[in-house]
């Protein structure tokens, strides 16, 4: 798995961060679909695309890259903002 070259904020866009923080919820894809109005298949291709994105094997990996990410920035009190 390798680091995302972007903050996770500017490399997803604003639904992924979405999908994204409902799986660190532990949403399944058809929760997630039902909360967005969307369909299942759109949360997948969702979910395939932050995977791609950010270098992740699966929906944990990610949610870990976003959770490092935001603790680093917590801490640093750096962020995608600049």
């Amino acid at each position: 798995m390798r680091a995302p070259s972007l903050p996770v904020p500017v490399l997803l866009s604003p639904r992924e961060l979405q999908v994204l923080r409902f799986a660190a919820e532990g949403l399944n894809r058809e929760e997630t679909a039902q909360r967005l109005g969307i369909t299942a298949n759109t949360v997948k291709a969702h979910r395939q695309a932050i995977l791609h994105k950010l270098g992740a094997h699966n929906m944990a990996g990610a949610v870990g890259i976003w959770a490092r990410e935001t603790m680093v920035e917590l801490l640093t009190g750096e962020g995608a903002q600049g």
